[in-house]
């Protein structure tokens, strides 16, 4: 299993690793295309994380599966012959939104998915820094605690929030871990 504080280490020390990608920042479709480059992200989380990945997973943009053989299932194709296994059970559920306005629909995706980690990745208003990240926090813990008060989540679950600032040629990232206390609270706690 993957803990908040373990993602949130992973994602600053990916970014650092590949800090030329820091000057796409301004381009959104550029950085995105580049924070979650297929290749290098899903080589790097199997590395990390010894588990497979994958994009665009009912369009989330990027989930972890859980690793082992108790996680899988035999696929067989038309001759009826076991062609390979898929992974079942996710691990953690990431979206990355560079508009910090459409947070709340990522949210939403989050909070119908079942994965003990659920990952969103946004930038604050650089010129209202402090109202957006303070709008976003709000946005998270009210999203978490409706989606729970009509279907309880499990309430090890982890729900984690990743916040990007574009300083002179690097990042610098905020993280916050929001966990379920009860059916319509949620604790949030700065890493």
């Amino acid at each position: 299993m993957i803990h908040a504080e373990a993602f949130a280490n992973f994602w600053i020390s990916y970014i650092q690793e590949n800090s030329e990608i820091i000057q796409h920042w301004d381009d959104s479709t550029r950085w995105t295309k580049h924070v979650l480059h297929y290749d290098t992200m899903l080589k790097r989380i199997h590395d990390e994380f010894g588990a497979l990945a994958e994009m665009e997973y009912r369009k989330v943009d990027l989930v972890i599966y859980a690793p082992g053989k108790y996680n899988r299932i035999s696929y067989y194709d038309n001759s009826g012959t076991e062609d390979t296994t898929i992974p079942l059970g996710l691990m953690a559920a990431i979206e990355h939104e560079n508009d910090y306005r459409m947070v709340f629909q990522e949210i939403r995706k989050l909070t119908e998915l079942r994965t003990p980690l659920k990952v969103l990745i946004t930038y604050p208003d650089e010129n209202k820094q402090n109202e957006t990240e303070l709008a976003i926090r709000k946005k998270m813990a009210k999203g978490i605690e409706q989606s729970n008060h009509f279907f309880a989540e499990n309430p090890k679950t982890e729900y984690l929030l990743i916040m990007g600032y574009k300083e002179q040629k690097s990042a610098r990232w905020k993280c916050f871990k929001y966990e379920i206390t009860e059916i319509d609270k949620v604790k949030e706690t700065e890493l």
